[in-house]
């Protein structure tokens, strides 16, 4: 289920916003068994896990993002644009092989932009992406032959970028 909308609170200040909610759950799934888990297919299945009443990887129950948009001009030449974003997500698994250890916890960013401008010419604006500093893994998987040959459990991830801050600047001619 899918929601979004938009709200045009007063002619400078708009917010918007989605969630979703995903129930997603495996009824009939065998697949390669995480570190630690027993084998418990059989026939076609034999050497593979049972990951039924498993959600899967990258499917969080609850996502969402509101975000609102203020803008104000300065004097007859110049406007100021403020915007801020909340992205909340809910947990979820990372790895393939739906293995517990690899899942991310829930949580919520926020990110800024703050622009002058003067009409469609010329913007500079500062900009903070991730503003709450938190560390997050998108994706994750068992590291190649650790598990098999080393018997140790080892992870490999892909992790979010950390709190950035920048300026951008546009030039129209």
């Amino acid at each position: 289920v899918e929601l979004s909308g938009r709200w045009r609170v007063t002619p400078q200040f708009m917010l918007s916003g989605s969630m979703a909610w995903l129930d997603f759950e495996w009824t009939d799934y065998y697949g390669q068994c995480y570190f630690g888990r027993t084998p418990d297919g059989t026939g076609a299945n034999a050497g593979n896990c049972n990951y039924e009443g498993f959600s899967n990887q990258l499917a969080p129950e609850i996502t969402g993002v509101l975000s609102g948009d203020y803008s104000f001009p300065i004097g007859e030449r110049f406007v100021v644009r403020a915007s801020a974003d909340l992205v909340y997500s809910a947990e979820y698994l990372t790895s393939l092989t739906l293995d517990p250890f690899t899942t991310q916890d829930s949580f919520l960013k926020v990110n800024a932009r703050l622009a002058l401008s003067a009409g469609e010419r010329w913007e500079l604006a500062l900009v903070g992406r991730n503003l709450t500093d938190e560390m997050t893994v998108s994706y994750s998987g068992d590291t190649p032959l650790s598990t098999r040959l080393f018997r140790a459990r080892s992870y490999y991830g892909f992790v979010d970028p950390p709190r950035s801050i920048a300026v951008e600047a546009v030039v129209r001619f």
